[in-house]
């Protein structure tokens, strides 16, 4: 995870710096908010950790990374001068297949891993009514299921896995309504952190 590390200066630049151009796009900006619904596609890492699969056989690949969808609600009931306290929750799920390409005679499960997590959050929200950016944290509850083909023992669910988040985005408003936006998040479950981007729309 180290080599993200150095990304999250540049993201809270960048950040702020959308911040200030929305902030410049009204000449009586209003603050953000009142509420938000996404809807948005999602592609995250998914846990590495043996214990979360099942017994699979020497040298089977196992999916790195999960694709789905993403949806969530958020009000933003406080003012801090110009900007919004936010809290809401998301709900993501995502799923990756690994096959392993054998150049013996052994054969291998293809191996599929489906993750949801549910992850509410509060968030600190800069910009104007048009558009704004934001840093936010919260817990994280997740559940993966791990299946391997060709056979039925091959299946194993990790129940409830905790941890937290925490990451940022921005949305921009096309109109009254409509938005697009995105979201860049660490989610501390599964016994690592996983890496979420999840991009798409937004409406109010």
């Amino acid at each position: 995870m180290n080599r993200w590390a150095g990304c999250w200066p540049l993201i809270a630049a960048g950040l702020l710096l959308v911040g200030g151009a929305a902030r410049a796009q009204s000449p009586a900006p209003q603050p953000p908010g009142p509420y938000v619904i996404d809807l948005r596609g999602a592609t995250t890492g998914l846990p590495q950790a043996a214990g979360l699969y099942p017994p699979l056989p020497a040298g089977t690949h196992i999916p790195q990374r999960g694709y789905g969808f993403d949806l969530g609600a958020h009000v933003y009931p406080l003012k801090v001068g110009s900007s919004r306290i936010g809290v809401g929750a998301n709900i993501t799920q995502v799923r990756g297949t690994a096959t392993t390409v054998s150049t013996t005679t052994d054969t291998f499960p293809d191996v599929t891993t489906t993750m949801r997590f549910v992850a509410p959050q509060v968030s600190f929200n800069f910009g104007t009514h048009d558009g704004w950016s934001y840093l936010g944290a919260g817990v994280t509850s997740a559940w993966m299921t791990a299946r391997g083909s060709g056979a039925a023992l091959l299946t194993q669910q990790s129940g409830m896995l905790g941890g937290w988040n925490v990451g940022g985005g921005a949305r921009w408003f096309l109109g009254d309504h409509l938005a697009t936006g995105f979201d860049a998040r660490f989610h501390h479950v599964g016994g690592g952190r996983l890496f979420s981007v999840t991009a798409g729309i937004s409406v109010r």
